[in-house]
């Protein structure tokens, strides 16, 4: 099974049918500070000079689009490149996830936003 999805995967980027590309304005940001690590028993989790362990920030971009308006987590450095108020053509890479048990479901990772000429 995990070889045909493979399979089926390097097809779909080979012929670049796995892209997503959206004409959006960003409407928001958002960078969510990270919660304190935590072990697998729920003791909080501290570094080797005391101080506490933390996840690193969530950063999020609100967009909206003729299809609505949406909020996607997206890297830092993605964050950094747009601006509130601008137009982009989103560009995201669909993937496919198999959870251990359950149904597989699609998922869209954000790869870049590129500036669009024009303004309304």
């Amino acid at each position: 099974m995990a070889t045909t999805k493979m399979t089926t995967m390097e097809i779909m980027d080979a012929m670049e049918i796995n892209l997503l590309k959206l004409g959006c304005k960003i409407i928001n940001k958002e960078v969510q500070a990270g919660n304190q690590k935590k072990d697998k028993e729920g003791n909080l989790v501290f570094n080797p000079d005391g101080s506490p362990a933390f996840w690193s920030d969530s950063h999020y971009v609100e967009l909206a689009s003729t299809a609505g308006t949406i909020k996607i987590k997206v890297t830092s450095q993605i964050a950094d490149s747009v601006e509130v108020d601008k137009r982009y053509q989103f560009i995201g890479r669909c993937a496919i996830k198999t959870p251990e048990r359950g149904f597989p479901f699609m998922v869209i990772e954000p790869l870049r936003f590129d500036a669009l000429a024009f303004d309304e």
